[in-house]
């Protein structure tokens, strides 16, 4: 290929890259716009509700809390009873123990027809 041919598709190539981005900001925007907007609405709540708290304090929570759920942390699962937890251990795990999982999630329906129940974190244990 002769290098003008190269240059216009690089050109073509950088040109459907930029349109791409233009349209993927374009149809997210007004959601993230809403999710700026309710997180505002719910901070403002809470923080009426309780004055103990500071708004540099609650901005540093959200913060961590954010940069948390980022770094893969599960709300549902207590980190002091599960220290050693790795979602990516948990699948290979029922990756090779197919039956020993059965719980599916409300959409999937079990084997004999009926949506099985979804359980978040450990089974509870009777009391003693």
């Amino acid at each position: 290929m002769r290098s003008t041919t190269l240059l216009a598709l690089l050109a073509l190539v950088l040109l459907y890259l930029v349109l791409g981005a233009l349209v993927f900001r374009a149809l997210e925007q007004p959601l993230e716009q809403q999710a700026q907007r309710k997180l505002g609405e719910v901070q403002e709540k809470f923080l009426r509700t309780h004055p103990c708290v500071s708004d540099g304090d609650l901005g540093l929570l959200i913060k961590e809390v954010a940069d948390a759920l980022g770094g893969g942390a599960n709300p549902d699962i207590n980190a002091t009873s599960h220290s050693n937890y790795s979602a990516w251990g948990q699948a290979r795990w029922r990756a090779w123990h197919p039956g020993s999982w059965p719980l599916l999630p409300p959409f999937i329906s079990s084997p004999q027809g009926s949506p099985s129940p979804v359980r978040a974190g450990p089974s509870p244990t009777p009391p003693s």
